[in-house]
């Protein structure tokens, strides 16, 4: 990373990764949908930018907690990879590793992290569903078909209930692809 070579052919330069990471900020505050759920039920322009600023040093908090995770994570076994010695099967369960592994003397604690691991997850997972129900009850379905509150209600709980399913099936279909997400996706 100590690159300042201005090749955007290089991975992970110094500008690679400053510019990527504009448009990644640009991507997660600008067009997400849960963001924009959230500007659009402020009550004044001032209280959507101030919700902006509360939530930015959250975010760089929690992508700093990970950074240095994975920073401590090399360390410990940066020479001797979990999954080289087959005590995992997959780089995927690094974290919940290192967690039981430095966490093993204190009973209850790997327990609780998992359980915080998993409620950040669903509610982070049930906020994007529940956004996609919408944005399609709003925009494709409700200017084409008239319907009470009560079946509409129903019907964006199936939508939700669909694009977990969707989403579902799509990580099973990743998780039998070869090669990285990460890699694909890029």
């Amino acid at each position: 990373m100590s690159s300042l070579n201005p090749d955007p052919r290089v991975r992970h330069t110094f500008w690679t990764l400053a510019v990527g990471g504009v448009f990644l900020m640009l991507s997660l505050y600008g067009v997400n949908q849960a963001q924009v759920q959230r500007y659009l039920s402020s009550r004044t322009e001032r209280e959507a930018v101030l919700s902006c600023y509360m939530v930015f040093p959250c975010l760089q908090l929690a992508l700093m907690l990970s950074c240095v995770m994975g920073l401590v994570m090399f360390a410990c076994y940066g020479n001797n990879s979990p999954v080289e010695q087959h005590l995992i099967s997959s780089k995927d369960q690094m974290v919940l590793y290192f967690v039981m592994d430095m966490l093993q003397n204190f009973p209850g604690l790997p327990g609780l992290f998992v359980a915080c691991l998993f409620s950040a997850s669903l509610s982070t997972i049930s906020s994007a569903f529940n956004s996609l129900a919408t944005v399609t009850m709003v925009d494709l379905i409700k200017p084409h078909f008239s319907m009470t509150d009560a079946r509409a209600t129903l019907l964006s709980k199936m939508l939700a209930l669909m694009y977990g399913i969707v989403c579902l099936v799509m990580a099973y279909v990743v998780h039998l692809m070869n090669s990285s997400v990460l890699q694909v996706s890029l």
